[in-house]
C-alpha cells in the first residue's frame, strides 16, 4: 500500500495517533508499505494492524510485532490504555474497529490499482475458476490471485493489499458468502470489472434459506459491475435468468448447451486429463473431474475477452494443476487418492462421485467412497444426504463408508439401493473411520475422500499417503 504519513492514515481511518514526534517520524521512515495481521510472519518495517476477531485477538502480540520489527501498528480503542502501559518503541494508531481499518486501507489501494479487477463468486467451482483464470492471464499480463481460501471480509482485503500498482496488470479475486450482503461488501472494497459466477447451487442454505436467495446472493457481484463491465457466467444454470436481470452490464454466457454464448463442446476423457473444444480450438486440462471443463470455459471467455488468443489460453491451461482439497489426485504408489475434502454440497458431491465411478471403469480397478456430512444444508439436509447414499449406491462404487452425523442417512439410502451389507459401513468419526477404511483397502484401490471442511477428512488424505496396502489375489470389480 502506498506509504502515508501515520497523520494522514489516521484521518483516513477515523483515528487518532498514540506517540511522540520523534518515534512517528522513526516509524514514518522505517514503513515498508506492507501490512501483517500476524506477528510470526511480520517482516521489519510492516504495519502491524491488530485484529480483534471472535477467534482471535491480535492486540496480545502487539509486543510480539515490535520485537519483529513493525514500524507501527493500527489497535482499537479498548486498547489504548494497555498500549500505552506496554511502552513499545513503536507509535499506533487507535481506530473504532480494526476489520473496517483493514477493509478501508485496502479499498483505497484498490483506487490506486489500475489493473483489471476480476471477481469470482458461485456455489461451487470457485477456486479451481479462480486458478485456471488466473493461469489464463499470465499469457500476457502479470498480476495476482487471492491466497488460499482468502475470500472473505478479511481475506479479500488482504489480498488486494498485496497488489503492486505499478508491476501488477490483473487481480482475480474470490468472493465467498455466508449471508446476504456479504458479496455486496467485498465488491465495494474491490470494484470489480469483471464478474464470474460459476453456479447455484445447494450450499449455505442454512444461511440463505433457498437457492433462490443464494442466487441473489451471488448476484451481488454483477449488481456491482461498471456498465462497460462484463459478467460471465454458466447460460444453462437454472438461476441464469435472474443471474442475468442483476446485470447491468454485458452478459457472456459458457457452457455445453446450445443456449450458451460460448459453446463447449466434444468433451472426453484422456490419458492425464480432459480434452474439449471450445470456438474452434481443441483444450486440454490436467484434472479427472469432468465438471472442471466448466470452469474452463469460464476462464477461457474472459481470456478471450481480454484479447488472449485461443493458442495462448490452450497453452496455459494446459499447464495448469488442480488445487490441493478441490479433486486433485495425490501420488501413491500403489493406490489411487482423489482428494476432494476441501469442502462439500450436493451437487459438489454429485460430480465427485461420479469422477470416482468414471476412474474406476477406465483403470478397471475396485472403488472407495469415503463420504462425510455436507454442512450448513439447513432443512433440506437429511434429504440431500439421503439423495447421496442413493446416488453412491446406485452408480458402479465397490465400497461406500459414511462418516459423521449423517452417516446413517447415507448408508441407509445406499443399502436401499440394493448395496451388499459388505461393502458398506458407518464411522461416527474420523478415528474409526480410518480404523474401518485400512481393512478395506487393496492394492491398486481408487479412493475418494468427500466431505465438508468442518468434518476434518484432509486427516485420513493425510494417512493415505503414507498407508502401504496389502496385496491379495482378487477380482478388479466386485459383484453386488
Amino acid at each position: 500500500m502506498k506509504r502515508h504519513p501515520l497523520e494522514v492514515l489516521a484521518t483516513m481511518l477515523c483515528g487518532t495517533i498514540l506517540g511522540d514526534q520523534r518515534t512517528v517520524a522513526a516509524a514514518e521512515k522505517k514503513f515498508s508499505g506492507r501490512v501483517s495481521i500476524d506477528s510470526r510472519k511480520l517482516a521489519a518495517g510492516d504495519l502491524f494492524l491488530a485484529l480483534s476477531t471472535g477467534q482471535r485477538d491480535g492486540h496480545l502480540f502487539l509486543s510480539d510485532a515490535a520485537k519483529a520489527g513493525a514500524a507501527f501498528a493500527i489497535i482499537e480503542r479498548h486498547f489504548e490504555a494497555e498500549f500505552v502501559s506496554l511502552k513499545l518503541p513503536i507509535p499506533a494508531v487507535v481506530v473504532a474497529d480494526s476489520v473496517l481499518a483493514l477493509q478501508l486501507l485496502a479499498a483505497s489501494h484498490r483506487d490506486q490499482f489500475d489493473g483489471l479487477v476480476v471477481g469470482i463468486t458461485g456455489s461451487v467451482g470457485k477456486t479451481s475458476t479462480r486458478s485456471m483464470l488466473y493461469e489464463v492471464l499470465q499469457a500476457r499480463y502479470s498480476g495476482r490471485q487471492s491466497p488460499a481460501n482468502f475470500n472473505n471480509t478479511l481475506g479479500l482485503p488482504l489480498s488486494i493489499l498485496e497488489l503492486e500498482c505499478t508491476q501488477d496488470e490483473f487481480a482475480v479475486l474470490e468472493m465467498g458468502a455466508g449471508q446476504r450482503g456479504d458479496i455486496a461488501r467485498l465488491c465495494e472494497i474491490a470494484q470489480p470489472e469483471m464478474g464470474v459466477i460459476t453456479s447455484i447451487g445447494l450450499a449455505h442454505l442454512a444461511t440463505f434459506g433457498t437457492p433462490l436467495s443464494v442466487a441473489e446472493s451471488k448476484a451481488e457481484l454483477f449488481e456491482s459491475l461498471p456498465e462497460n463491465g462484463v459478467a460471465f457466467f454458466p447460460g444453462h444454470d437454472p438461476f441464469a435468468l435472474v443471474l442475468k436481470d442483476k446485470a447491468h452490464c454485458r452478459t457472456v454466457t459458457v457452457g455445453e448447451d446450445a443456449v450458451n454464448d460460448w459453446t463447449i463442446q466434444q468433451v472426453r476423457a484422456v490419458r492425464d486429463g480432459y480434452r474439449f473444444v471450445m470456438d474452434g480450438q481443441d483444450y486440454f486440462i490436467r484434472t479427472v473431474a469432468r465438471h472442471f471443463v466448466q470452469n474452463a470455459g469460464l476462464a477461457i471467455a474472459v481470456g478471450r475477452e481480454v484479447g488472449i488468443s485461443n493458442a495462448e489460453i490452450a497453452d496455459q491451461l494446459a499447464k495448469w494443476q488442480p488445487v490441493s482439497g478441490r479433486c486433485s489426485l495425490i501420488p501413491h504408489s500403489s493406490l489411487t487418492i482423489l482428494d476432494d475434502c476441501y469442502n462439500a454440497s450436493p451437487s459438489a458431491m454429485a460430480a465427485a462421485l461420479r469422477t470416482l465411478e468414471e476412474l474406476g471403469e477406465r483403470e478397471e480397478t475396485r472403488t472407495i467412497a469415503v463420504l462425510g456430512d455436507m454442512a450448513e444444508l439447513g432443512e433440506i439436509s437429511e434429504r440431500e444426504h439421503r439423495r447421496v447414499g442413493q446416488l453412491a449406491g446406485g452408480l458402479s462404487i465397490d465400497f461406500i463408508l459414511a462418516v459423521g452425523q449423517h452417516a446413517d442417512l447415507i448408508a441407509k439410502a445406499a443399502k436401499a439401493t440394493n448395496l451388499s451389507s459388505h461393502r458398506l459401513a458407518v464411522a461416527r468419526d474420523v478415528e474409526m473411520a480410518w480404523m474401518l477404511l485400512e481393512c478395506w483397502i487393496e492394492e491398486g484401490d481408487v479412493i475418494l475422500v468427500k466431505g465438508s471442511r468442518s468434518m476434518g477428512l484432509e486427516r485420513i488424505v493425510e494417512n493415505l499417503r503414507s498407508f502401504q496396502p496389502a496385496v491379495r489375489d482378487r477380482f478388479h470389480r466386485l459383484s453386488a
